[in-house]
């Protein structure tokens, strides 16, 4: 497990320095920094939780441009529209890094059907080119993205993001794919398909 916390702290010191290399800095996310422990006493699924919201300010403060937020707003308007239409029945959300020949991956992104979207960030689909209802959300970061979208889609739709006709898959290779998954946990999504297999930590 600590291996893992470990893995997971990586990939938020990559977004950290990113932010701080553009002059974004959050003193508060330093001082939760500093106060994640790995020495045991603390449960591991509450370090995972703190860890997810950690990750998740500092992506935010790669993504506070005026330019982020009206793309990002204009893709959670289209998918409100489309699925208070039926003209979408669910979504797909699809991050990580590349990971080349996975049977898997493959066929689920290339039988989707016509009333189903794939929101994806990382390069986890760059070599998919064909898929007609994909949106890309960029690099890893945004993860903040997917964040802010289904948080207004639970407001629009009065549910809980559980409830939302989604189904989610992240590929952690990367320490940066990890805590993305990382994230998501801590805003309470669950049934996230991992792989490679965390051995039950994520599979909740």
């Amino acid at each position: 497990m600590c291996d893992l916390i470990s893995y997971g702290l990586k990939g938020i010191e990559t977004y950290r320095k990113r932010a701080y290399s553009l002059g974004k800095k959050d003193e508060d996310g330093e001082k939760i920094l500093s106060n994640i422990q790995l020495d045991g006493k603390k449960d591991s699924l509450q370090l995972i939780m703190e860890m997810g919201k950690l990750n998740l300010r500092y992506t935010q403060l790669l993504n506070m441009d005026g330019e982020t937020q009206e793309q990002i707003a204009k893709i959670t308007n289209a998918i409100i529209k489309d699925l208070k239409e039926e003209k979408i029945k669910s979504f797909y959300i699809i991050g990580g890094n590349e990971k080349q020949g996975d049977e898997y991956l493959h066929s689920l992104v290339t039988t989707v059907t016509e009333d189903i979207i794939i929101l994806t960030f990382g390069d986890i689909l760059n070599k998919y080119d064909n898929i007609s209802k994909l949106i890309r959300l960029g690099d890893l970061s945004g993860v903040y993205a997917i964040v802010k979208i289904l948080l207004a889609l639970t407001d629009s739709f009065h549910c809980n993001i559980n409830e939302l006709p989604m189904r989610m898959f992240i590929y952690w290779r990367e320490p940066e794919a990890l805590c993305s998954a990382m994230t998501l946990l801590s805003i309470g999504a669950k049934n996230i398909y991992v792989e490679p297999k965390l051995k039950g930590i994520l599979e909740t």
